[in-house]
This record gives structure tokens, C-alpha cells and sequence, in this order.
């Protein structure tokens, strides 16, 4: 038998399952759907966004927002590979670090950092994977000229 009670916040008398239990033997004072609805409007607010990613910074990479924009300062918000600026991404940089030790190395475009990270972070693929391009760029262009059709359709960031 579950025994009604009023939320806090919305006034309307509920059963007991609508509510989250404080511990074995209380509720909380406000029902589900209204605490659900205050956590979320927290989260979207200015102070909830600044919370959320400082714990997310502080779990992944071990550093506080306050570090990481002191790093996004010292490298004039732009990606350290391609040098995208913050203002025309719409998002903020990666944080890039070795996956080995933990260090951070810089702060990427989201395009640079997996990039990376799809050559294992070894220069000497990355070293390859450049001479490649630049070796196999004339056949490209002439491939290019004598079929439309094969040229990429997305665009690089």
C-alpha cells in the first residue's frame, strides 16, 4: 500500500513510488518529474554548464576548466595542427594527450585530434601518410580533371 504525499514544488498529492527515497525510510521532498525538471534546467544553466565540464575536464584529463583555458589562451584559440580558430567552429577544442602517460600536449579541432588518434599518435604513420599525399597528389588532380565525378563530396574542416 503506498501512501499519498505532496510535492514541495508542485503541490499535487502522489504516491510514494512517484518519489526518490532520501534514505531507507524517507522521500524526498519534491516528486520525480519536478526534481527531473529542476536538475535539468541546473544542468542547462550557465553555472550547471561551467560544472559539468569541469568535471568532465577533471575526471578524463586531470585538469580544471581554469587550466584549460589558460591553455586555449596560450595557444591563441586555435587548433596546434591546422590552426582553426575557436570563433568559426562552433564547439571547443579537444584535448589532446598521450594515451600512454596522460600528458596533455595541446588543444586540437575535433577533425585534427582523431586524425591523430586514427594513426595510433606515431609521427612515423603520420610522416608516411604525408609523403603519400604529396607523392600521389599529381595523379589526383589529373584523375580529378578527367572525372568530376570523383572528387570528395564532404568538405574538410
Amino acid at each position: 500500500m503506498h501512501k499519498d504525499k505532496r510535492c514541495f514544488s508542485c503541490g499535487i498529492a502522489k504516491p510514494t513510488t512517484e518519489y526518490y527515497r532520501s534514505n531507507t525510510r524517507y522521500f524526498q521532498r519534491e516528486c520525480k518529474e519536478c526534481t527531473k525538471q529542476r536538475r535539468s534546467k541546473w544542468w542547462r544553466s550557465p553555472t550547471g554548464k561551467l560544472s559539468s565540464a569541469n568535471t568532465k575536464l577533471k575526471a578524463r584529463f586531470g585538469i580544471t576548466l581554469d587550466e584549460y583555458h589558460a591553455l586555449l589562451d596560450q595557444q591563441g584559440g586555435e587548433c596546434l595542427i591546422c590552426f582553426a580558430h575557436l570563433s568559426v567552429m562552433g564547439h571547443r577544442l579537444a584535448v589532446d594527450h598521450c594515451h600512454k602517460t596522460g600528458r596533455i600536449r595541446g588543444l586540437l579541432c575535433k577533425s585534427c585530434n582523431v586524425g591523430i588518434g586514427n594513426f595510433d599518435d606515431c609521427p612515423e604513420r603520420l610522416r608516411r601518410a604525408a609523403a603519400y599525399l604529396e607523392r600521389t597528389a599529381p595523379l589526383d588532380s589529373l584523375h580529378s580533371a578527367e572525372r568530376p565525378e570523383a572528387q570528395h563530396t564532404h568538405k574538410h574542416r
